[in-house]
């Protein structure tokens, strides 16, 4: 990706962001109770840290990943499994297809 793109989405990213959920990404990553006063480069570098989590959470969880990300028929989906059992169902599933990751 492009520097300037990423930029542009962590801009977005920060934007979309409620004040209170700024001010805690800005608590969180700067120390810092304005968030108004970050500027672009620590946007995108806290941009990149959270979607780094984000896809760390995803791997770690084909739970967190169906649950978060997918829709069904336009809904989040409704699962009838614990995470656990979600999770070691998936895990199966790759393992039959050969997948071991």
């Amino acid at each position: 990706m492009e520097s300037k793109e990423l930029t542009l989405q962590a801009a977005k990213w920060f934007t979309e962001k409620t004040y209170l959920e700024q001010h805690n990404l800005s608590d969180k990553y700067f120390e810092s109770r304005n968030p108004s006063l970050l500027n672009l480069f620590q946007v995108e570098a806290m941009y990149v840290s959270e979607m780094q989590e984000e896809l760390k959470k995803c791997q770690e969880s084909p739970y967190y990943f169906f649950t978060n990300y997918f829709l069904v028929d336009g809904k989040k989906p409704t699962v009838r499994m614990t995470e656990e059992e979600f999770n070691s169902f998936a895990k199966r599933i790759k393992q039959s297809y050969g997948q071991t990751n």
